[in-house]
């Protein structure tokens, strides 16, 4: 798991009043299943450049039991992205390099 670019500052102060939080992730982070595969979706091979979002299965945000596990046994990515979805934010990724990409996450 490799989410860099980051500081610890720059993340807590996120978590506690919102706002853009950026940082780098790897594409076999982004989907852990398949890897970077994910690039030749149609849906989403056209945006690799200009922006594109994966948000999470509703399941875990909607459940509040789904997301307690979430939150309470998740990694610090898996929190990440339960945490922005859950307050109606998103998180954008952008393709800096290969399988890297810069995401911009919002509340």
């Amino acid at each position: 798991m490799a989410v860099t670019g980051y500081t610890q500052q720059a993340y807590a102060q996120f978590v506690q009043q919102g706002g853009t939080f950026t940082f780098q992730v790897e594409a076999e982070d982004i989907d852990e299943v398949n890897g970077d595969k994910f690039e030749q979706y149609p849906s989403i091979s056209p945006y690799l450049q200009s922006g594109f979002e994966l948000p999470p299965s509703s399941v875990v945000i909607d459940d509040p039991k789904a997301y307690a596990q979430a939150m309470l046994h998740g990694v610090m990515w898996t929190r990440l992205i339960v945490y922005v979805y859950s307050r109606g934010g998103k998180i954008v990724y952008h393709k800096i390099g290969p399988g890297s990409y810069q995401a911009v996450a919002t509340i």
